[in-house]
């Protein structure tokens, strides 16, 4: 995903796994897609592994009262790698 489409992850964003039978199972995740889209983008559904599925669960806690997504609009990704590493 876009760093522009990991902002729009709303704090709802797992959406209930699907399974097609034994061993096969689709987590998703919904976010909106900015690129190509007209303003303010449209809701689409991303299917990831398992571990992007429980990280999003667990960005959730965190989250400020009153917030709407994971993650601020201006996510930085390489400040927050650094600040995890140290």
């Amino acid at each position: 995903m876009r760093t522009s489409e990991l902002v729009e992850l709303p704090l709802d964003c797992q959406l209930v796994p699907r399974s097609y039978g034994t061993d096969r199972v689709r987590h998703r995740l919904k976010s909106k897609v900015i690129k190509g889209r007209g303003h303010g983008g449209s809701w689409d559904e991303w299917v990831v592994v398992a571990e992007a599925y429980e990280a999003a669960g667990v960005a959730c806690q965190p989250a400020d009262p009153g917030a709407t997504h994971l993650f601020p609009g201006h996510l930085d990704l390489c400040r927050r790698y650094r600040g995890l590493r140290a």
